[in-house]
């Protein structure tokens, strides 16, 4: 017959704490690896998007013919062709080697410049103006676009929202960061799928 083994309340509680604690411990680096991978790529998808809004207005800058935006004029293909072959280039760039990383731009009115998730909803190199969004409603009632601008128009910065995910066409939480572009009527963004 096995001998019992006796084991005091005061053992059995320290064991059982120091179970929970491992895994609490666990789970807090589990889910620090998370947060600092989503840091991570927060802090990247912000420098490539200022690094963007950069390199397009100082294209569009570089543009003799670019109108006074200032005045509601709009620049077009026709007026800056350059920046229209990098606008097209950029519709195509994907950040972080992630497909579902993609970078939209959109105009002041709405209306989708480059969308480099669902390019059905953008200009074609600046021969038609692109789908206007400003209306459009996530499933929690806000109005996305006009959220985006704001943020843009505020200094840029983060804004979380419900977007179709061009994988699955599923709505899904999105955390953009956005930035309004000097020398353009325009916003760039890029976010990520959450």
């Amino acid at each position: 017959m096995p001998a019992k083994i006796q084991v005091s309340l005061h053992a059995f509680v320290i064991s059982i704490s120091i179970i929970v604690l491992s895994i609490l411990f666990w789970l807090f680096y589990k889910n620090a690896t998370h947060i600092s991978s989503i840091l991570d790529k927060k802090l990247s998808l912000e420098h490539n998007v200022n690094a963007l809004a950069l390199l397009i207005s100082e294209i569009a800058l570089q543009c003799a013919t670019v109108p006074d935006t200032t005045k509601g004029a709009i620049i077009n293909a026709q007026t800056c062709p350059a920046l229209y072959a990098v606008l097209n280039a950029v519709e195509h760039i994907h950040l972080l080697n992630d497909q579902k990383v993609y970078v939209f731009i959109i105009d002041m009115s709405g209306n989708q410049v480059v969308n480099g998730g669902s390019t059905s909803l953008a200009s074609k190199n600046g021969s038609r103006p692109g789908l206007n969004t400003m209306n459009y409603t996530d499933t929690d009632g806000n109005k996305v676009v006009k959220m985006v601008l704001d943020r843009a128009q505020a200094g840029g910065g983060y804004v979380e929202y419900l977007w179709p995910d061009p994988v699955t066409n599923q709505c899904v939480k999105k955390l953009a960061y956005v930035k309004l572009v000097p020398n353009t009527p325009w916003v760039v963004g890029s976010g990520l799928y959450i």
